[in-house]
């Protein structure tokens, strides 16, 4: 077995990009790789977490709540119920202040 110390960047990328060596994977493997790459919280943003989504056909959104934070709002109700195994129904409801 190759040192893994000594392995390049430019191995490592290779790597990431052969779909059949990703394929070699386990979906654990994957999800330890995905929730530990980034460097801090300043890697992520609205967009790029809106992209990967939009990748994997993940119908969810992001809300900006420093946006909401701006805006006269007094309450969010979000309710949400299971309708099959896998789909929920979401209802949201934003309220302003009266001025």
């Amino acid at each position: 077995m190759k040192n893994y110390k000594n392995i390049t960047r430019q191995e490592f990328m290779d790597f990431f990009r052969d779909d059949d060596k990703l394929n070699e994977l386990s979906p654990d493997d994957r999800a330890e790789i995905f929730s530990t790459i980034m460097l801090d919280s300043s890697d992520f943003s609205k967009e790029l977490i809106e992209d990967i989504f939009s990748d994997y056909g993940v119908n969810f959104k992001v809300i900006d709540l420093d946006k909401i934070n701006q805006l006269n709002i007094s309450s969010i109700i979000v309710n949400a119920s299971q309708t099959t195994n896998y789909i929920y129904k979401i209802k949201i409801i934003i309220k302003a202040h009266q001025p």
